[in-house]
């Protein structure tokens, strides 16, 4: 079993939640902490449960609650160095035990998912996506690139 939810997801604020039978992470918290509590409930996931969380770039819609949410519930984020320093009032409130450092196309585990961070074309500091992967099941999630389409077709673009 891999599950995935979207909690929120736009300009407004992004949260996804993906789910195992041993493993529950969030992907970024760009909503405050009491709002992510609040869908993680409804989907009958304690926010105590999580396993972890990953983001994916510093901007506020990625990590408003991100600092809030991993310290009152103790869980551990995985960030990339960049990012973490381009973020510096949400790395004050989580505690270092629960910083993870990974390098992007690095894999590293969680549980019993296997998580390879990808680079995406974004105006952030190192922003990343991600392939999750359990047994013969693959979710890759990469946000805010569809800004970049153009950029990205006009570099590329045969002559």
């Amino acid at each position: 079993m891999l599950n995935f939810y979207s909690l929120y997801s736009g300009s407004s604020g992004n949260s996804l939640l993906v789910k195992t039978e041993n493993t529950n992470i969030l992907i970024d918290a760009g909503v405050s902490s009491k709002k992510i509590e609040s869908a993680l409930t409804t989907l009958n996931v304690e926010p105590s449960s999580l396993d972890g969380i990953l983001i994916t770039h510093e901007h506020t819609d990625h990590v408003q609650g991100l600092g809030t949410f991993a310290k009152k519930f103790d869980i551990p984020v995985f960030v990339n160095k960049k990012t973490l320093n381009a973020m510096p009032k949400q790395k004050e409130k989580i505690s270092e035990k629960n910083i993870n450092i990974f390098t992007i196309e690095e894999k590293f585990e969680i549980n019993d998912l296997k998580i390879k961070p990808f680079a995406i074309p974004h105006d952030a500091a190192n922003p990343c996506g991600f392939s999750i992967i359990k047994d013969n099941k693959k979710i890759s999630i990469a946000t805010d690139i569809r800004t970049h389409v153009k950029w990205y077709t006009k570099k590329f673009r045969r002559k």
